[in-house]
């Protein structure tokens, strides 16, 4: 799990850099005017494949316990039919999916990542049961779970959402059943499986205060059935809503080692009315402050950066030299250790990588405003 953690941790950075770059391109072509109905549709699952991409790598670190999960309430339902088409090309033409939804599905409070991922878990697994084809169910439902069910799961007795994924495949023995959720077990070719789907799962539920269960015969199937337990809020809402920027004004210093974010970060910027200045590097960017002689009102820099001089480091330099400007740091990895000795204080500018349209443009707004509303005080 150490090495699972350090190659995570090791991957995210960059990783997140190249989601960034996805999300921002799909969001451009999503918002612009007379488009066709071809590339509205394609953009569109460009940007919730990216979206879905970038929840696995945050599950991949939280698994490694690298990265906090994000809990919120969720529509079951939702989550299902919005990956049902990526599931579909999963299993291939050879296995039929079928996908029952039930009207009035209670809330859950789950991590979105989590949740696709103990899908696809599971939606794999039915797949490479059924060699030759066959068929697979998905089902969700509002449970009651008593007194005497309940603590055979391990769960509190009450009202729980559930979701079932059962294949016709070649099914399980006893021996085989009590072992699927030990980590690295598979009877799996060494090629094609590891060991880790059903113990992640396994974990994920157990986390969110639910569970896992299993049936299965030889020759007659498996039906997995997770629990959630059902909690009294409204979900939260996972629709793109198209996003109408403020245009604001004063100059901008973006640092970031790589070049297709910083194009993307010049561009959002433009658009919205700032002057941009830009550097690759923590180094370079000092070079350049000490050159420029004009205002800069904002700093927006990577955290973690090559050549020494990291976003935090540089930050410092920055402010003694421009002690009313405002500064917002980015990364796509918050256990990195560049993150851990910035100590970020309540007053600190942080966005997450990668991050909306919308996400950004709201945290540099809201820095300026600030910086604004402190000089009109000082005056």
């Amino acid at each position: 799990m150490e090495a699972v953690g350090r190659l995570a941790g090791g991957i995210a950075h960059d990783f997140n850099n190249i989601l960034a770059v996805i999300l921002a391109n799909s969001e451009f072509l999503l918002d612009q005017p007379n488009r066709d109905d071809e590339t509205t549709s394609l953009a569109t699952e460009i940007h919730n494949a990216a979206k879905r991409a970038a929840g696995l790598t945050r599950q991949l670190l939280t698994f490694s316990r690298k990265q906090k999960r994000q809990l919120t309430p969720l529509a079951l339902n939702a989550i299902v039919t919005g990956i049902e088409s990526m599931l579909n090309r999963i299993v291939g033409e050879d296995v039929a999916m079928t996908t029952t939804i039930a009207s009035g599905l209670g809330t859950i409070q789950a991590d979105l990542g989590e949740v696709e991922q103990v899908l696809m878990n599971l939606v794999v697994n039915a797949r490479d049961a059924m060699p030759e084809g066959g068929s697979l169910r998905i089902e969700t439902s509002n449970v009651l779970l008593d007194d005497v069910r309940a603590p055979e799961l391990g769960v509190p007795a009450g009202h729980y959402v559930s979701l079932s994924v059962s294949d016709t495949g070649c099914g399980m023995t006893e021996d085989v059943r009590v072992r699927i959720f030990e980590p690295f077990f598979t009877t799996k070719d060494v090629d094609k499986g590891t060991g880790l789907g059903l113990a992640t799962a396994f974990g994920i539920m157990k986390e969110s205060g639910g569970a896992i269960d299993v049936s299965s015969e030889p020759g007659r199937g498996t039906t997995f059935r997770l629990y959630w337990p059902r909690i009294d809020a409204e979900a939260s809402a996972e629709a793109r809503t198209p996003f109408v920027p403020e245009r604001g004004s004063g100059t901008v210093l973006v640092v970031e080692d790589d070049g297709q974010l910083r194009s993307i970060l010049r561009r959002y910027l433009s658009n919205w009315g700032y002057t941009i200045l830009e550097a690759p590097s923590g180094v370079a960017a000092l070079e350049l402050l000490r050159r420029h002689t004009g205002p800069i009102d904002l700093l927006l820099t990577d955290l973690v950066m090559p050549g020494g001089l990291d976003g935090r480091s540089f930050s410092k330099h920055f402010l003694a030299e421009r002690p009313d400007a405002k500064v917002i740091l980015m990364s796509g990895y918050t256990e990195h250790p560049a993150i851990k000795s910035a100590e970020l204080g309540p007053d600190d500018y942080f966005v997450q990588k990668p991050f909306s349209a919308q996400v950004l443009c709201e945290t540099v707004s809201r820095a300026l405003n600030q910086q604004a509303a402190i000089r009109s005080c000082n005056e």
